[in-house]
């Protein structure tokens, strides 16, 4: 089944990357810019001959568009929860490791790492800005309890696909 929401923040961000606005868009593919905004929002799917120039416009495979492909599953064999979050430890934890993976499923890692973030730090925002910048799916390996570049990536760029 299409995730409607995936492929909605997908053809946004797509449409960013090209420099087009939403009337942009409308207008190269005959359609209202109400109905580009209910693709992005996820409320509807465009249909195929549509999304065959969507494919062309953007130079993507209309499965890229549409496929709610699960990157970290890929490439680990591991499936993340329900969140989008995936955490790795080593094969014996330690309690430093096991209090830290409670830290990140409560939620209290999240929102340190986010109130961290909120006041100026010009290295992290450097490099969170160096890695915004970056074409394609960004994925941080081995950020550790407290670190991690994720809130300062989405500070320089909040499209940016973690």
């Amino acid at each position: 089944m299409v995730n409607k929401i995936h492929f909605g923040k997908r053809i946004s961000v797509f449409r960013r990357k090209a420099g087009l606005s939403q009337t942009d868009l409308a207008e190269k593919l005959g359609v209202t810019s109400q109905a580009v905004s209910k693709w992005e929002c996820g409320n509807a799917v465009p249909d195929i001959d549509i999304l065959l120039e969507l494919s062309h416009l953007y130079k993507v495979t209309i499965n890229e568009m549409l496929e709610d492909v699960d990157l970290i599953y890929q490439l680990t064999g591991k499936e993340t929860s329900r969140s989008g979050i995936a955490y790795f430890v080593p094969e014996q934890e330690c309690d430093y490791y096991i209090e830290w993976a409670n830290e990140i499923r409560s939620g209290k890692l999240v929102k340190r790492n986010w109130e961290c973030s909120r006041t100026d730090n010009a290295y992290m925002d450097g490099v969170g800005k160096q890695i915004a910048s970056c074409d394609g799916i960004i994925l941080e390996i081995g950020a550790g309890p407290g670190g991690g570049y994720m809130p300062y990536i989405l500070k320089a760029n909040s499209d940016a696909t973690l």
